[in-house]
């Protein structure tokens, strides 16, 4: 299950780099900071 989240959090990461690159700068920055949120959480909560 955690490496769903990890590669999920990954995919939404660069979906929100390239959101960003075409000037969607809310819609880039609410994916980079879900997908931060979303692919670290498997690291501290292991299970």
């Amino acid at each position: 299950m955690g490496a769903l989240f990890l590669v999920l959090g990954v995919v939404l990461i660069l979906a929100g780099a390239y959101a960003l690159l075409r000037r969607r700068i809310l819609w880039g920055v609410l994916l980079v900071v879900i997908g931060l949120a979303i692919a670290p959480a498997n690291l501290y909560y292991p299970g």
